[in-house]
């Protein structure tokens, strides 16, 4: 019996392994996020080996990187080797798309996650001590990344609703103490619900009857083991109510980006006098769309917003509500903190990109050959000069 091995399957499953030890494995920055960047460039590299990669793709990575060293060299918001932050997270989204890889191994990824996590809530380890001092706001933000994929890849497989992976994105955002996390992992329960109630099993009581029970077990375990972070969560919600400082740091961007004309196409620097804020917060905008803007310039913060609306008026016209339910709440979360550009959900922008050109091939092919026929014209022209410069030099000698 041979047995079939999926290489591209698994160098997806060691990039996103190597995420969740360098994201919770105490190390040095510098070591965990070269260890993220290796792996993911070698997504890149392997697909680019495969002919996976199209000149468009490359082009935009290009172009991205550019943008990003522009800024750079205005505001100093970013240090160069970020650039392979593009490079990095592209690949990956690339291997996703382009290659067969099976929702039931990243299922089975997230189950021995929560697990370990599990195993630090019991031994009553904090969520900030799991991921190496890191906030706690980013347990959610990483669950809900390998929810999405789950989610995506099976509505892509024809596989049935599963609610299994919200619920734990719910349990961990609880233990992480993060409004924002706990807001976004909600919305994605009701959003799939509401999905499975209406469209997929035509608002059969039975389903209605299935997850009332199913909440019901889930909120008694939850109580149990999750106790005393729910009550200091409720207690930091008590105190904050709906306000958050994050309202003022959005102000002092836009204040200074509409300041200055630098700062408006370049990105607005974030430490300086004139961004206390931002300069106490570590450059933190909590705000990815801001991060954007700050890394990229306007240009780049452009881009992303044409390819976001064209994804969401794409989706809302084929009615593929999976693909606009991960869209909302990658959104939501997006908005309260700092979780792309560059970041992981940085893989699921370049998926939406993927999947709004997926039906454009045609068209993106004959860009493509305009491009390329017009590089070959400019280096025939070049060689062309060069030939002639050598002829009249041996003319003259």
């Amino acid at each position: 019996m041979k047995i079939k091995i999926n290489i591209p399957e698994i160098i997806v499953l060691c990039f996103l392994i190597t995420f969740f030890c360098a994201k919770t494995i105490s190390m040095p920055h510098m070591l965990s996020n070269g260890m993220i960047a290796f792996s993911g460039i070698v997504c890149f590299g392997y697909a680019f080996i495969k002919h996976k990669v199209s000149l468009w793709q490359i082009l935009l990575a290009v172009g991205l990187s550019v943008l990003m060293f522009i800024s750079t060299i205005y505001n100093g918001n970013s240090s160069i080797l970020e650039i392979l932050w593009i490079w990095c997270y592209f690949g990956v989204a690339i291997m996703l798309k382009k290659f067969s890889i099976k929702s039931k191994k990243i299922s089975c990824l997230l189950l021995v996650i929560t697990l370990i996590y599990g195993i630090k809530i019991l031994l009553g380890v904090s969520a900030v001590d799991a991921i190496g001092g890191d906030s706690g706001n980013n347990i959610a933000t990483y669950i809900l990344f390998y929810v999405f994929l789950i989610y995506i890849k099976r509505y892509e497989e024809g596989k049935s609703i599963v609610y299994w992976p919200s619920i734990i994105a719910i349990a961990l955002s609880i233990w992480g103490n993060g409004r924002a996390g706990l807001l976004a992992s909600i919305i994605m329960f009701v959003l799939i619900f509401l999905y499975d109630y209406k469209c997929v099993s035509k608002e059969r009581k039975t389903l209605l009857i299935k997850v009332i029970v199913l909440l019901i077990v889930a909120v008694l375990i939850m109580g149990i083991f999750l106790r005393p972070y729910i009550e200091t969560f409720l207690m930091k919600f008590y105190y904050y109510g709906y306000s958050s400082v994050r309202t003022k740091i959005f102000m002092e961007y836009i204040l200074n980006s509409v300041n200055s004309i630098g700062n408006f196409i370049l990105g607005v620097p974030m430490i300086s006098d004139s961004t206390p804020l931002l300069t106490v917060y570590s450059s933190n905008p909590h705000n990815s769309f801001l991060m954007l803007h700050a890394k990229y310039g306007i240009i780049g913060f452009s881009y992303v917003l044409l390819v976001l609306i064209r994804f969401l008026i794409k989706q809302c016209k084929e009615k593929k509500y999976m693909y606009l339910i991960v869209f909302v709440v990658w959104f939501v979360r997006s908005m309260f903190d700092w979780t792309g550009f560059p970041g992981i959900f940085d893989i699921l922008f370049f998926y939406f990109l993927l999947v709004s050109c997926d039906e454009n091939n045609v068209k993106i092919d004959r860009i493509e050959k305009k491009i390329y026929n017009f590089f070959r014209m400019c280096l025939h022209k070049i060689s062309c000069k060069k030939d002639n410069k050598n002829l009249k030099k041996v003319r003259h000698s």
